[in-house]
């Protein structure tokens, strides 16, 4: 599958955010099995930046998938995050 223009192979994956200001990195990480804040970026099997836009007040992490056609969609997450890492 194409994520972020980026061909992914089929697998199981760990998401990872990384917030920075202004542009964050998402990533694709082949360790599953460690939990929380055990990252390790060898893993990684698929890294991209996005740039992060305002939206409505979130206290609760949430997904969405919106602008869904037969090949494609678009997800959504909203957060609410440190004023640090604000857009």
């Amino acid at each position: 599958m194409l994520v972020g223009g980026n061909k992914l192979p089929a697998g199981t994956y760990r998401f990872v955010v990384i917030p920075t200001k202004g542009e964050w990195t998402v990533v694709f990480n082949s360790e599953t099995k460690a939990w929380g804040t055990a990252y390790d970026s060898q893993y990684d099997k698929l890294r991209f930046k996005v740039k992060p836009e305002t939206g409505p007040h979130e206290e609760w992490l949430s997904y969405s998938f919106v602008d869904l056609t037969s090949t494609s969609a678009t997800v959504v997450l909203l957060w609410k995050i440190p004023p640090s890492y604000d857009v």
